[in-house]
């Protein structure tokens, strides 16, 4: 078995109308949502091995944030990929099923609507992720590679942070 994390990122500022869209940085609310998201995987013991983290700003914002909330000496390594800007639910599936073995948890750090696609195609649900939304997935693999487009995954969690006290 393996363990899926999709956290899409928090809430974008658009105040700047001069940035493109990869490089716009968190708004208030982000900055205050991300970390609490941290606090979640801290709080209930749930650490990936890897982290796959988007480029664009607001995705490593996102994460850096998320990660400053782990136990001290917990770093996790992160790869930051382009291909998960805005990208489709099969480079997903490509990306994880390059994942070096005997990694058995990995967190992706993305955007909507990849990632609501994303849990549609593995689940067959369909569910609403809002900014900073953190789903946890189990998929019965044996190793990423075996991972395809008919796969299907169970929810086990999904944390929001309005929800959250």
């Amino acid at each position: 078995m393996k363990t899926l994390f999709l956290f899409r990122h928090a809430k974008s500022s658009w105040s700047n109308s001069t940035l493109n869209d990869h490089d716009r940085p968190l708004k208030k609310r982000g900055l205050k949502a991300a970390p609490r998201m941290g606090a979640v995987l801290r709080d209930t013991g749930l650490r990936p091995d890897l982290v796959l983290c988007s480029t664009a700003l607001r995705a490593v914002e996102t994460w850096k944030l998320a990660q400053a909330e782990l136990p001290e000496g917990q770093l996790i390594p992160v790869t930051h990929s382009a291909d998960l800007y805005h990208c489709e639910t099969a480079q997903f599936i490509k990306t994880l099923s390059n994942v070096a073995e005997p990694t058995a948890c990995v967190l992706i750090v993305g955007h909507n609507p990849d990632l609501e696609s994303f849990v549609t195609q593995l689940t067959g649900e369909t569910h609403r992720l809002s900014t900073a939304a953190l789903v946890r997935l189990t998929l019965p693999l044996d190793a990423w590679s075996d991972l395809t487009d008919t796969t299907r995954a169970t929810i086990d969690s999904i944390w929001r942070p309005r929800e959250l006290k």
